[in-house]
């Protein structure tokens, strides 16, 4: 009796780690990593800019681990969920001085970790490079609003 509880209870967690990550799977949807979820988030928030002919910002929310697109008055205009979900997860930006475009941000470039950016209806932005914090892994993507929404991995 013993043996089949125990059958019984491993099958069961075997099949919760089995369907928990595949549930969105079944339902057609793709996972996206938060990486991907961020370039979503540079590029309508530049849409956002050019629709609305008006700044926008882009910041992270870590308590819910979403993206959102504000309004330079505040008032929220759109929330990208993302996958994250744990304390860890996290995304920093690090603006890079526009005079000052290097390849690679270094300890001799001038740069300041802010908490939102900013997109203009010109489709201008600063270039920043975001560090992404997620499953475990740091990841470091460059973005020059001259190279038309790329996000590259930083090569640090």
């Amino acid at each position: 009796m013993l043996e089949v509880l125990m059958a019984i209870t491993l099958m069961g967690t075997m099949t919760a780690f089995i369907l928990g990550p595949g549930r969105a799977m079944f339902r057609g949807e793709a996972y996206e990593p938060l990486e991907e979820t961020l370039r979503r988030s540079i590029r309508e928030a530049r849409m956002q800019a050019v629709a609305r002919a008006e700044a926008v910002t882009l910041e992270w929310d870590a308590e819910d681990y979403s993206l959102v697109i504000r309004e330079t008055g505040g008032r929220e205009i759109m929330r990208i969920e993302s996958e994250a979900g744990t304390a860890n997860d996290d995304i920093l930006f690090e603006r890079i001085r526009p005079w000052e475009r290097p390849e690679v941000p270094g300890d001799n470039v001038d740069t300041a970790i802010v908490d939102r950016l900013r997109f203009d209806p010109d489709r201008g932005s600063t270039p920043f490079v975001a560090l992404v914090h997620y499953a475990g892994v740091d990841t470091r993507l460059r973005y020059d609003p001259l190279s038309n929404l790329r996000l590259e991995e930083d090569a640090q």
